[in-house]
């Protein structure tokens, strides 16, 4: 019953996939998809792509290096969707957006540190966490020096230097 609920999330997912397209930052090679449902969408809509992500991690839970990649992709998705916050200039969403994403490296770094046999996703992470930094570090120039969304910018730079540390 289990399997075929997560086969029919899966078709689910695929058929009604988030990405639309991608987009590279000038300072760093990194690509960033963007997200069609994002916080500014509303409880319903945001709250059900939520609970999707969140039955995957419970069924991934069975398999830490499925669980590892799964929670990997989930913090290029809160990339997304917090760089399509500022891109909005959504100043409402910026707060819990870049509270989503700095929480979702918080919990994938937990997650590695717990399993031992997933080392060499800690250093996949420490690079992909640099290039996050990169990514986001002009983003703060949109908005005024020591702005409310300037410090919440400033905020998750300073928790990727925090994450990399615990690495």
């Amino acid at each position: 019953m289990l399997v075929i609920f997560f086969a029919l999330l899966l078709t689910f997912n695929t058929l009604f996939a988030s990405s639309v397209f991608a987009q590279k930052n000038g300072k760093t090679s990194l690509t960033v998809k963007s997200e069609s449902v994002d916080p500014s969408d509303g409880t319903f809509k945001y709250g059900f792509k939520r609970l999707k992500e969140n039955i995957a991690l419970s069924f991934y839970g069975l398999f830490p290096a499925k669980k590892a990649k799964y929670m990997r992709t989930l913090v290029g998705v809160r990339l997304s969707e917090f760089k399509n916050i500022i891109d909005n200039n959504d100043k409402e969403n910026i707060e819990k957006t870049s509270q989503r994403y700095f929480t979702t490296i918080g919990k994938y770094v937990e997650y590695l540190k717990l399993n031992p046999s997933l080392s060499n996703e800690k250093n996949d992470l420490k690079i992909l966490l640099t290039e996050h930094y990169d990514y986001i570090s002009p983003l703060k120039n949109k908005y005024v020096y020591e702005s409310a969304e300037w410090l919440f910018i400033k905020q998750v730079m300073d928790y990727i230097l925090l994450y990399q540390k615990q690495l």
